[in-house]
């Protein structure tokens, strides 16, 4: 799209779910996947991170690693970067892998970002699992997941499984 707005089909074929008012360090524009983004018609149910990566225990006790984590707008691509480098296994590859569009930006929205997803899911749609992860960190162990249609942030053990939905940004 051009000039994209809320509801809009973004460039990677997903939904464009909030639009910044200026320019911004990561773009202007955030993208969600479609539900059928993983080959199915619905979110894939899996782990944040397999169960005996002890690197992500390495991780979560680093306070370099845990400052670079946050929850903020924009910063979920950074996220799932140090998720990459620290398990094995889980969402972080699944999403990673993910071409949509025929773009390889794709990550794990972080907090706030699955915060505004949740906000916009008449817009967006599908989000059919009740629960989605974040690619934040929680404050003691594994990582902030959202319940929906309430929109409650939790922590859950990086080892349960919940949803997933890729974004990238734009513009």
């Amino acid at each position: 799209c051009g000039v994209c707005t809320v509801g809009s089909i973004g460039p990677g074929g997903g939904v464009i779910f909030y639009v910044a008012a200026t320019a911004q360090p990561w773009g202007r524009y955030l993208e969600v996947a479609p539900a059928t983004w993983a080959g199915g018609y619905v979110d894939p149910y899996t782990q944040w991170c397999s169960l005996g990566d002890s690197l992500l225990a390495a991780y979560i006790n680093e306070p370099e690693v845990i400052k670079r984590n946050s929850s903020a707008l924009g910063s979920g691509k950074e996220n799932t970067k140090l998720m990459l480098s620290s398990c094995m296994k889980g969402i972080a590859h699944l999403v990673a892998s993910y071409r949509g569009g025929g773009k390889s930006d794709w990550y794990i929205p972080s907090a706030d970002e699955m915060d505004v997803v949740l906000k916009e899911n008449v817009v967006v749609g599908d989000l059919s699992i009740s629960s989605y992860w974040s690619s934040t960190l929680a404050p003691v162990y594994g990582a902030w997941d959202q319940r929906i249609p309430v929109g409650i942030n939790y922590t859950s053990d990086e080892t349960n499984a919940s949803a997933v939905r890729p974004i990238r940004a734009s513009g």
